[in-house]
């Protein structure tokens, strides 16, 4: 592996690397303690799980954003400590990029954040709509065999 190749590669991995999955983490762990809400609150657990993805879209796209521009920055300042070494390829790739500062956060901060978070809030308001269903399958059993044998002819 070459000089700038292993520039390359590292510099995916900066100071600012991990702070898109740990905002990720912590909206997934805040979004299952929401659902911790009783059911008769649920307008407020919809509105507290909308605030909390928007809120971890906005903050991994920030954070995603300073990641990739610092990533760009070493890439940059490779760039012009080797700029002898570099051939005019090479040079290119470094210094011109467009793309990916401007549609990176938006795919690897906002989009994972969407995503990640959808995932969890299908997941939790399934297993909601399931037990729901599941009790109202029980009740409507327990009524049947509560019944007295007189009142089930009269039903049928």
């Amino acid at each position: 592996m070459t000089p700038f190749e292993q520039m390359w590669e590292t510099s995916r991995n900066n100071a600012f690397s991990g702070q898109t999955t740990f905002v990720n983490l912590i909206a997934v762990m805040l979004l299952l303690l929401v659902a911790f809400i009783p059911h008769r609150v649920y307008l407020l657990r919809w509105v507290m799980s909308a605030v909390i993805v928007l809120a971890a879209a906005w903050i991994t796209t920030d954070y995603s954003s300073r990641e990739i521009e610092e990533k760009w920055r070493i890439r940059y300042e490779y760039a012009k400590e080797h700029e002898a070494e570099l051939t005019e390829d090479e040079r290119h790739a470094v210094t011109v990029d467009g793309a990916n500062r401007l549609l990176g956060p938006l795919m690897f901060g906002a989009f994972a954040t969407f995503k990640q978070c959808g995932i969890v809030l299908l997941v939790i308001f399934g297993f909601r709509y399931l037990t729901a269903m599941m009790r109202r399958r029980d009740k409507t059993r327990n009524e049947v065999r509560d019944k007295e044998p007189a009142d089930i002819a009269i039903d049928v």
